[in-house]
């Protein structure tokens, strides 16, 4: 990444906040599509810009962005990649004995 800026933007709202179109920017899976049911969401993240809006093409994964890792993975309107994701590559947390909404309170920040 070069000298951009990455924001995280929790709603809508923050877009107009933006410093600078070319920005780098985290969208809430919530804010991009239209309906959000899987618990998989909670562990993924789409980028763009402000001038863009997000790429949907690809999710990334907050795990391995953590872990400093490839994080990109393919979406194309389903979970089923993305769990298999965080089951090959991050097995700790697909256990019954795992709190998602914890963990990532406690631990990641993109």
């Amino acid at each position: 990444m070069s000298d951009q800026k990455v924001i995280e933007l929790q709603d809508e709202q923050e877009v107009e906040q933006a410093p600078k179109q070319q920005d780098i920017v985290w969208f809430e899976p919530k804010n991009v599509l239209k309906e959000v049911k899987s618990n998989v969401w909670e562990f993924y993240k789409f980028k763009g810009t402000v001038d863009s809006g997000p790429n949907k093409a690809k999710v990334f994964c907050s795990l391995c962005i953590a872990a400093k890792k490839q994080a990109d993975v393919a979406y194309r309107g389903g979970t089923s990649n993305l769990s298999n994701h965080l089951k090959n590559h991050h097995p700790a947390m697909t256990g019954e004995n795992t709190n998602m909404q914890l963990f990532l309170k406690d631990n990641l920040e993109i």
